[in-house]
Parts: structure tokens; C-alpha cells; sequence
């Protein structure tokens, strides 16, 4: 071996050793930083365990159209249950809805009060079938542009008679007797249909008065009064006749609830979901979806009726402004 090999030989060794030293070097780093990060990890881990475990208030929202919603219900219940929630703020948003789902609103809140705190936040609308569940909170607070009240009843449908007669279309309709199903679209709508209508809506009218008179702590015959057969309300008004507890927003329900509740002032403010499904592609395009979306939008009826036409058929507490 000549002297120029055995220096190329050295040399050789000589990068290889300080490759080797540089890729230990950067294993040990890596072991280093993954070692941090897994630390870094768990200590989180443990302090988001810990604020889990920590007393708290639950932020719940409920917007959109009211419906019998049993997720919504289940939430409740389990925040109701839950000895580290101290007390349930709630935003409201919306105009109504179904007359089941503002029932079944308003009777799980007032069993929730009965054990802790419900604060009811309306926000932009909280009209009909909201204003309804949200009697039962433990204090009504609105915005100053909040729209609050439509203390009424309403069952919508159409008559296409006269469209079918100018088609040539002759509908059929077998059933037991002249009230099966009425009102229909394909039949005219007789007087004495349209009393017991009536007399339906005129029963669960009293119902919500008599759910204003309870929670609100009025004579009956105030509420009928205040309620003029379903207006609206701005917030100051509303507050003027007692049909809600004060202006503001989680800030002011926050101080109410250390203030009168002597709830501390350390508590945090958690979002509480309920828990959505997955739903396939062609779920989005179910028959009654898309009845709902012709009827509202291409025929021009307004949202109640869509609603009441393509879901449940069942009476309606809504405030809508003519378009």
C-alpha cells in the first residue's frame, strides 16, 4: 500500500468517525425532542384533566327553528346532573318554532332551575316557541335590539283548488270522515273545519299563557293582555311589562350569578354541544327536505308553513315578517 493510499484511507476514517459522531449526535436530539414533547404532552394532559375536574358554568346555544329535539333534552339532563356544572348560561336565537320542541325546552329548563342556576341570553330574536323555553330559566336577560314576545298559536296551510281545477286536475282523497287530515291542500276548507281548527289552537293558547302567568309570576288576564294575540316586543318594552329580568349579555349574567347566586367569581365559562351525527351524502337530499325547500322558496309560503307542511304537520309558535 503506497503512502497516498494509506492518507485517502485516513481521511476516509476520519469523515466516517465524524459522520458517526454527527448522526448521534442528531439521534440524541431527536430523542431529546421527542422526549419534550411527550412531557409537554402529558402535562397538558393533565392540566386540561384537572380544569375538567374543576367546578364550572356551561355556555349552551340554541338557534335556528325550535324542534322536539332529543340530543338537545339529553344535554340538559346531563348538565343537570353534573355536580361540577354550578350554573348553565343559555343563548337564544330564534324565532320559533314547533310547539312540542318550545314545551319540552321550556319544561327541561325549569327542572334544571329547580336544582341550579339557568340564565336565558336572547339574542337577536327570541320570539313564539323560544320565548317559550326560555321561561324556563331562573333569570331572562335580552340585548337592547333583541325581538322577544309572540306570545300566540299558529297552524298555516294552503288551498290549491282552484289551481287544480284550472290544471284539470281532480284530486282523490279516501278517508274516514270530512276532518281526516284537514286542512288539506286538495280539498276546500268548510267552516266547521276551520272552528275546530280553531278551537285546537284557541286550547293551546291558553297553554302558553298559562306558562307566562306561572314563570313570569302574573295574573293569567295580565298575560292575555300583554300577549294581544301574539306581538312582538322590543327588550325595553318587554322588561317594562315584566315579561323578561333585564338588559345584557354574559357579562351581566355572569355578575348576576355571583351577585344573587353567590357563585365565585373564578369559575370558567365552558361550551357545551350537542353531539352531531355523520350523515351520508344522500341524506342531504331527502324527500322531506326537499318538500320543505320548494314550498318555502318556490311557491313563496312562508318558513312556518314549510316547515309545518314538510315535517310534522303539528302547530306552530313562530314570528316571521312578511317578505
Amino acid at each position: 500500500m503506497t503512502n497516498s493510499d494509506k492518507k485517502i484511507s485516513s481521511d476516509v476514517i476520519i469523515e466516517r468517525t465524524q459522520l458517526k459522531r454527527q448522526l448521534t449526535l442528531w439521534r440524541v436530539l431527536s430523542v431529546l425532542v421527542i422526549v419534550v414533547v411527550l412531557v409537554s404532552f402529558f402535562e397538558r394532559k393533565q392540566q386540561d384533566k384537572a380544569a375538567f375536574d374543576k367546578d364550572y358554568i356551561a355556555r349552551v346555544r340554541v338557534d335556528g327553528i325550535i324542534t322536539d329535539n332529543a340530543k338537545l333534552d339529553a344535554l340538559f339532563k346531563s348538565l343537570q346532573e353534573n355536580s361540577r356544572v354550578k350554573a348553565i348560561i343559555v343563548y337564544f336565537n330564534s324565532p320559533g318554532g314547533d310547539a312540542v320542541g318550545g314545551e319540552m325546552l321550556y319544561r327541561r329548563l325549569n327542572s334544571v332551575s329547580a336544582k341550579k342556576p339557568v340564565v336565558a341570553l336572547m339574542r337577536s330574536v327570541c320570539a313564539s316557541a323560544c320565548y317559550m323555553g326560555a321561561l324556563g330559566a331562573s333569570n331572562m336577560l335580552a340585548m337592547n335590539g333583541t325581538i322577544t314576545g309572540s306570545i300566540g298559536v299558529l297552524l298555516q296551510a294552503a288551498e290549491f283548488t282552484k289551481m287544480a281545477d284550472k290544471l284539470g286536475i281532480t284530486p282523490i282523497t279516501i278517508k274516514s270522515g270530512e276532518n281526516k287530515a284537514a286542512p288539506l291542500p286538495t280539498e276546500s276548507f268548510t267552516v266547521s273545519q276551520r272552528a275546530l281548527i280553531q278551537g285546537v289552537i284557541d286550547d293551546y293558547y291558553q297553554v302558553f299563557l298559562e306558562m307566562v302567568a306561572k314563570s313570569r309570576k302574573m295574573d293569567k288576564a295580565k298575560v292575555l293582555q300583554l300577549a294581544q294575540g301574539g306581538r312582538i316586543y322590543s327588550a325595553r318594552q318587554a322588561l317594562a311589562v315584566k315579561l323578561i329580568d333585564g338588559i345584557g349579555g354574559e357579562e351581566e349574567a355572569l355578575a348576576w350569578l355571583q351577585k344573587q347566586k353567590k357563585l365565585s367569581a373564578d369559575l370558567t365559562v365552558r361550551d357545551e354541544k350537542v353531539k352531531k351525527e355523520k350523515r351520508r351524502l344522500l341524506d342531504e337530499f331527502e324527500l322531506d327536505s326537499m318538500a320543505k325547500n320548494f314550498i318555502g322558496e318556490v311557491v313563496g309560503l312562508p318558513l312556518s308553513f314549510a316547515e309545518n307542511s314538510a315535517n310534522s304537520g303539528g302547530l306552530m309558535l313562530m314570528w316571521k315578517p312578511n317578505r
